[in-house]
């Protein structure tokens, strides 16, 4: 079956682990994303699957894969095609005709930005496979992974959005943060791609936070997404830091690297790298110089991520 697809890829702004445990989060899907193409031929190439994946038009991963027992026969890295396998593999439960043996599937994927970044390389492209297979989403994700799906509700959005998940269902609220915040908001790449289901699994492991913190996370959670304060969303800011601080065992990112910076410092995701945001309390600041020189050079504006 061919078809074309494109999913968003996201930030998570607050709640990053908690978030599992019931915490409201603020999220923001992003202009940038991940498409899939897909072509089904017959012939000389029956009973495969080909598999290209390019970031800005050079491929970053390929496999070949025969159908329908699904066995790979040819990868430029094992460890992703395993993953990708094991996602082929429900698919093919949940829709066992879409791989016919007789017939190839041909997937082209481009993606928007470097997969290491942490911005949503799998959520878009499971939201992307089950576009194809016409599937919901949120079955093919429970599936394949131990998380909030946060990042599958980012892959169809345009707009910040309040996100809380309970069981098997969820909620994601728009919301629309201030111009007065926005130009003062920059995220930038820590260096570091994090092992999303690695550090789910961590934290887990982990005694369960109380309620009363989880509470508070999602009140700072609304808070941020409704202030036009910038002193007040610093405030936030850092409290939500020395909360998850105590909790994680683990130094805030401004305290380990940045104390020097006049403003707030804020890891997003799975801390210890990913993205970073910070906070620009004078737009005079040349934020892009204070950063190469810690050796960040991965730098972008709110609006350069944002849909408006």
């Amino acid at each position: 079956m061919a078809g074309h697809y494109r999913s968003n890829g996201k930030l998570l702004l607050t709640a990053e682990y908690f978030i599992m445990n019931g915490a409201t989060a603020l999220v923001l899907p992003l202009r940038l994303g991940q498409e899939l193409h897909v072509d089904e031929v017959s012939g000389d190439h029956g009973g495969l699957v080909i598999w290209t994946a390019k970031y800005r038009e050079q491929p970053w991963f390929t496999a070949t894969i025969k159908v329908p027992e699904l066995l790979i026969l040819k990868t430029s890295d094992p460890v992703i095609s395993r993953r990708l396998v094991t996602i082929l593999e429900v698919v093919k439960s949940l829709k066992p005709a879409l791989f016919d043996q007789e017939n190839s599937l041909i997937f082209n994927t481009s993606i928007d930005f470097d997969p290491q970044w942490g911005m949503g390389s799998s959520s878009t492209l499971l939201t992307n496979l089950a576009a194809w297979a016409d599937i919901a989403p949120l079955n093919l994700f429970n599936k394949v992974s131990d998380g909030s799906a946060y990042d599958m509700a980012a892959a169809s959005r345009k707009q910040a959005f309040l996100y809380h998940r309970s069981g098997d269902s969820f909620s994601a609220s728009p919301v629309e943060l201030s111009p007065a915040i926005t130009p003062h908001l920059y995220f930038v790449y820590a260096g570091k791609k994090q092992d999303s289901a690695t550090a789910v699994e961590e934290y887990r492991r982990m005694p369960v936070p109380d309620k009363g913190i989880l509470h508070r996370i999602s009140e700072i959670s609304g808070n941020l997404a409704a202030t036009d304060d910038l002193d007040i969303l610093q405030k936030l800011i850092e409290e939500h830091e020395r909360i998850l601080s105590n909790h994680l065992g683990i130094e805030p990112v401004k305290t380990k690297y940045f104390s020097d910076y006049p403003g707030a410092v804020k890891s997003l995701g799975a801390w210890g790298g990913d993205f970073l945001l910070f906070v620009i309390p004078d737009r005079s600041y040349d934020i892009h110089s204070y950063l190469n020189t810690k050796g960040l050079k991965v730098i972008y504006s709110y609006y350069e991520l944002n849909f408006s």
